[in-house]
């Protein structure tokens, strides 16, 4: 009797401590949270350069071990077209990339002749980086993500013993997520 009340304590503390899902959402948002985003109703009021890059980083991160190509300056080759997947994954199947007007003081440069990103290489470490404390779903069906920015200087994360077990985020914006037909979720508002 002992044991079974062991375990079942045991089972229902992992599952009310258990944030796997809200993890999850942190590494599908760090690429957009990176960019510190201004808020905005739909995809189409989006900063477009806010999207170009976000979808850069995450084509980045989604592939790192494919991209092994590199041109003369030692910049990372990617192909356009991981980008714009990237893209959809995040913002939806109906935004597009804009790439006109593209500013040579960016870290990355586009090649239009081949169709590729040239990427300089960029630690993320002096980023913001996304917590999410809650999952909600409006009464529309969309989820809502409240995520937390954490600080490149949070105690949270240095590798230090005594780091605190969760951040101290500067600020706190709201994520809403739709789906697509298949199922796929991406990001429709930012509050």
């Amino acid at each position: 009797v002992g044991y079974l009340a062991a375990t079942i304590g045991t089972q229902i503390y992992q599952a009310a401590t258990d944030d796997s899902r809200e993890r999850a959402y942190d590494e599908y948002l760090k690429p957009l949270v990176m960019q510190d985003p201004d808020t905005y109703e739909t995809p189409e009021e989006s900063d477009e350069m806010i999207v170009l890059t976000a979808s850069l980083w995450k084509a980045l991160e989604d592939n790192s071990t494919s991209y092994t190509d590199y041109d003369d300056m030692g910049r990372t080759i990617v192909p356009l077209a991981d980008v714009s997947d990237a893209c959809h994954a995040l913002f939806g199947p109906n935004v597009e990339l804009q790439l006109n007007g593209l500013d040579e003081d960016n870290l990355f440069t586009f090649d239009d002749t081949d169709n590729q990103f040239h990427v300089t290489p960029y630690s993320t470490q002096s980023s913001f980086i996304p917590y999410t404390e809650s999952i909600g779903v409006q009464a529309d069906g969309k989820k809502v993500l409240k995520v937390g920015y954490v600080a490149p200087a949070d105690k949270w994360r240095s590798d230090d013993i005594d780091a605190p077990e969760e951040p101290s985020p500067v600020k706190y914006m709201e994520y809403v997520l739709a789906q697509t037909e298949n199922g796929e979720e991406y990001v429709v508002q930012i509050r």
